[in-house]
């Protein structure tokens, strides 16, 4: 299955989506952990301080497969 990276800023409000990339072999829980480093690599509160949610979709359909992040507020 091919699958993206969403991410819903918290400011603007904008939607930003990566580009498509294919997940076998790697599990979603995998790709999830990867993209939690990512963002802890550019500041520890990143992911939180400037998204209200991030998620990996379905690359053709945009259907939420996992939840990486979702504000709780």
């Amino acid at each position: 299955m091919r699958v993206r990276i969403l991410a819903h800023e918290r400011n603007t409000d904008n939607i930003r989506i990566g580009a498509a990339f294919y997940q076998h072999p790697r599990s979603l829980v995998e790709i999830a952990e990867d993209v939690r480093h990512q963002y802890n690599k550019r500041g520890a509160d990143d992911l939180t301080k400037y998204h209200k949610k991030v998620a990996i979709v379905d690359a053709d359909t945009l259907i939420v497969r996992h939840i990486i992040y979702s504000d709780p507020s």
